[in-house]
């Protein structure tokens, strides 16, 4: 049954899904960078160009355990289980009871403080902000779907991605009702969300288009609904999924050793092979479909990060593999030193990323002026002092902005 398709994760895959950030030894300062400073916490005014060196957001002391960057606005979870958030305030992304009203430094969301409620993850979409409680509920604010032409509304009703039954916008997190209170981890793309309960069951809701649901109908769904396209595939390929990730309007799910996709491919980022070199012909995956593995040769994958036009893969033998970009179609090797012992991967856009045991950042390509190149082997390494010599924790920005969590 669907039922176990998570059950794994409490056994073997518990890091992999994020479940409980409640570890301060796994909780660091915030640095951020890249070409939209309005979502990088600092204090630049909306006109700031491109941060190119990673900067330290002010306001934390090795408490930043959770980041969750979009388009233009960033979640930060710390080791209390407050929430924070800085960026554009679109229809009251940021949840501070104001529609418009942007912050350009982490402000915290009083609502989950002033009510004793502790958030272990938070997720972000377009314009749309979701967080997860420590006792599995979970809280939405943001875009509800309205459309500002009276029109549109009455003959064709739009949707958000906040679960609660209408298209009006929240300016304050409120509580998803209609899904069950034990949920064990959310992940969102620009207009859904996606949510697993303790019983490995899937449940969806948001803006349908491109599949994202898993089916070609693209319904759009308003209140949090059993993905029924999921479980019967779940039951009948028996997998067992241990993580799920969405980021803009596309899906990968981490079964043992293998990943599945499904949504938006026009850039080639789920890994789903092209038939007959024909580009374009899989823009769109209806169904959960199983990434082409060929050039693995039979190694498992253990992990896996995706940006909004890439994903990378990292396999059982410290490989690292990407496809994406329109360049690449099938997940393909990534020239990383397999002597170092990677820890994570990240997809940020447009850079595949690995940080190393021994405290270092390589990548395909420059991603700070900090960075090292080894013109032999074509990778670029970030060192801890690009990072005041902290431990690095965790490195990720699935679009244009990009931020490391690290212990100094």
């Amino acid at each position: 049954m669907f039922g176990r398709l998570l059950r794994k994760a409490s056994k073997i895959a518990q890091p992999a899904l994020r479940y409980s950030f409640a570890s301060s030894t796994k909780a660091g300062n915030l640095y951020t960078w890249g070409t939209r400073s309005a979502g990088l916490g600092l204090s630049f005014t909306s006109t700031s160009s491109v941060i190119e060196t990673p900067h330290k957001v002010e306001g934390f002391d090795n408490n930043v355990v959770k980041v969750a960057m979009g388009h233009s606005h960033t979640a930060v979870v710390t080791t209390d289980g407050d929430v924070y958030t800085f960026g554009y305030c679109n229809n009251g992304v940021l949840g501070h009871n104001e529609k418009d009203v942007s912050r350009f430094e982490p402000t915290l969301v009083e609502y989950f403080r002033e009510n004793g409620i502790r958030v272990k993850d938070v997720v972000v979409g377009e314009n749309h902000t979701a967080a997860l409680t420590e006792s599995g509920e979970v809280y939405t604010w943001g875009f509800g779907g309205k459309s500002l032409n009276p029109l549109r509304n009455l003959f064709a009703p739009s949707c958000g991605a906040l679960g609660l039954g209408t298209n009006q916008d929240r300016l304050i997190p409120t509580l998803v009702e209609d899904i069950p209170s034990n949920i064990q981890s959310i992940t969102s793309g620009n207009n859904f969300i996606y949510a697993v309960d303790a019983n490995g069951d899937v449940y969806s809701w948001g803006v349908g288009l491109r599949a994202v649901h898993a089916d070609e109908t693209q319904v759009n769904l308003r209140i949090p609904t059993l993905n029924e396209n999921i479980k019967h595939f779940a039951e009948h390929e028996h997998v067992n999924f241990v993580k799920i990730k969405a980021v803009a309007d596309q899906v990968l799910a981490l079964d043992d050793g293998h990943l599945y996709g499904w949504g938006y491919n026009e850039q080639g980022q789920l890994g789903v092979p092209k038939v007959l070199g024909v580009e374009y012909i899989y823009d769109e995956i209806a169904h959960p479909t199983k990434v082409d593995d060929a050039n693995l040769h039979h190694k498992k994958i253990v992990d896996f990060d995706m940006g909004q036009d890439l994903s990378v893969i990292l396999t059982d033998s410290n490989e690292v593999f990407w496809a994406g970009l329109k360049l690449v179609y099938s997940p393909t090797k990534v020239n990383f030193p397999t002597e170092k012992r990677i820890k994570s991967v990240a997809a940020a856009s447009p850079y595949v990323i690995a940080v190393t045991e021994d405290n270092e950042i390589i990548s395909s390509s420059k991603l700070t002026p900090e960075t090292s190149f080894n013109p032999n082997t074509g990778i670029h390494t970030v060192r801890a002092n690009a990072f005041e010599d902290g431990q690095i924790l965790e490195v990720g920005g699935n679009y244009v902005n990009k931020f490391a969590i690290v212990r100094n």
